[in-house]
């Protein structure tokens, strides 16, 4: 090995840029080098590499403390409470096919019974357990107590998240479900009651996923996150700010551009630390991060596309950090998933585990100029905008204003603008589109029946290929149309217009 490294000798900065220029054939290499990535001017070559990883890892709990620096996270799995019987028979048998956690969604559990029925052979000392139920939340918590007591469970080793999340379902919907301070009130009851009760759950969640469904960027994701996090500490005063965000936890949506999202996941843990810091928690909390595979990118006429969307994402998720991770059905957001879909997603996940071991490194991509580079630029340029929120009045008195959503909205414009001229390409979509697409439903959407009418503007989601496919739907499905090439104008003008048309 000592011939093989003295073999090859260390160029200095100025022999290897001077090679750039010859390779390149070009005086100033770097202005070829640029790219944008998610609003973030970055550059694809680096003359000076940085010593030292921006990322802290710190603040991540592992799963077994034997392994501390194994990269575990626990593969989560969802189902909807619609009917109680089948929701409990899905659960149970992806638990049994090697899922790690469970998320119950939807709002029908209402009584003791009903949370018996659905937890029915699942055992929350083993599987962590955790809601998404909008308002109808804090009643769940009094339920769980009595339910683990009645199991007679050991209260410190219960995990899971209770998904309480009046912020982000506000900005969503346009409304709370009652008055605010009332909301909050609750929420103070909630938080003293679950951490006295079961001291290892968590009672908060700040769903970040609501700001990339809506068409955000990565910088706007993670400023609004900072921003509900800080909100929620500033409103549940005077309970203290460690107790808050010990039983806090962020859920965030992977995108499929690999590089930019494990950034974005790396940079929230920065900004976490910062946060912290910054209501004068001192001690080093464990940040747990919950994430998902995103929506808004995923196309429904041509669905399996989606399997190796949410395979890039979760390779994002994992490399990023997370500690629980959810593969959602590929055809989740257009009809009524099963269990073979639910099963796909699973798999993903083992895929990347068992197969692809991306469990044994934590933080694989330290150390990579490219990822460093760009997680201090998210940081730097999410807090700025934070700041600029804070200064309005926070996160409620923005979202008021518009704030929020005129960010997010303008950003969705500019994604649309890219996607239909083509320089963002949708696989399937608005490139190699499939000449005999599938059936397409509509998008399904549910809504808490405890929030009352909008009081502000809400922040809708976004689907991306839903525009091309619309039209689609309307040209393809029945029968092929003809078409005529237009013959006018240059080649260059001719060969667009015959790419587009083929491809369409």
């Amino acid at each position: 090995m000592k011939d093989l490294l003295s073999t090859f000798s260390v160029p200095s900065n100025e022999e290897w840029l001077n090679q750039i220029k010859a390779d390149l054939k070009t005086e100033d290499p770097f202005s070829l080098l640029n790219r944008q990535a998610d609003g973030l001017d970055m550059q694809a070559a680096y003359q000076e590499i940085e010593q030292t990883a921006f990322h802290n890892t710190q603040n991540r709990e592992p799963l077994n403390p034997e392994f501390a620096y194994a990269n575990e996270w626990l593969s989560m799995v969802s189902a909807n409470t619609d009917d109680l019987v089948k929701t409990n028979k899905r659960l149970v048998k992806l638990l049994e096919h090697g899922a790690g956690s469970v998320l119950f969604t939807g709002f029908g559990i209402s009584n003791q019974e009903e949370l018996r029925l659905a937890m029915k052979g699942i055992l929350p000392e083993v599987a962590p357990i955790s809601f998404s139920a909008g308002e109808a939340t804090p009643a769940l918590l009094f339920m769980l107590i009595d339910e683990f007591d009645r199991m007679q469970c050991d209260s410190s080793k219960i995990k899971g998240c209770l998904g309480w999340d009046p912020l982000t379902d506000f900005i969503r919907y346009g409304s709370f479900s009652n008055d605010m301070g009332e909301v909050f009130n609750l929420g103070k009851a909630l938080l003293q009651r679950g951490a006295s009760e079961l001291p290892e759950y968590h009672i908060i969640k700040v769903k970040g996923s609501v700001f990339h469904h809506a068409g955000g960027n990565a910088i706007q994701e993670l400023a609004a996150i900072c921003s509900a996090i800080a909100d929620t500490v500033v409103k549940l005063e005077p309970i203290e700010p460690a107790l808050i965000l010990k039983h806090l936890r962020v859920n965030m949506s992977a995108g499929s551009d690999v590089l930019v999202q494990v950034a974005k996941f790396r940079a929230m843990r920065v900004l976490w630390g910062m946060l912290c810091r910054g209501f004068g928690v001192n001690e080093e909390l464990f940040f747990h991060l919950e994430t998902e595979t995103a929506f808004r990118n995923k196309s429904s006429l041509d669905p399996y596309n989606n399997l190796l969307r949410c395979t890039l994402e979760t390779f994002s998720a994992v490399s990023g950090g997370c500690n629980e991770h959810l593969v959602h059905p590929y055809n989740a957001h257009f009809e009524e998933d099963n269990f073979d879909a639910a099963l796909l997603g699973l798999n993903i996940q083992h895929l990347l585990r068992e197969e692809s071991r991306l469990d044994k490194v934590l933080d694989p991509l330290a150390g990579a100029p490219y990822i460093e580079t760009m997680t201090r630029k998210l940081v730097e340029q999410a807090w700025e905008l934070f700041l600029r929120w804070e200064e309005k009045g926070g996160f409620i008195a923005s979202a008021r204003a518009g704030l929020i959503q005129e960010e997010i909205i303008a950003q969705r414009a500019k994604t649309e603008k890219e996607i239909r001229t083509r320089k963002r390409v949708i696989v399937g979509v608005n490139k190699y589109a499939d000449p005999n697409p599938a059936n397409i439903q509509k998008p399904l959407a549910e809504k808490d029946p405890l929030l009352g009418l909008p009081q502000i503007k809400p922040l809708e989601p976004y689907f991306e290929a839903l525009s091309f496919e619309s039209v689609r739907k309307l040209l393809c499905l029945d029968k092929q149309p003809a078409a005529c090439i237009f013959e006018d104008g240059d080649a260059k003008m001719s060969r667009l217009r015959r790419d587009f048309s083929s491809d369409f």
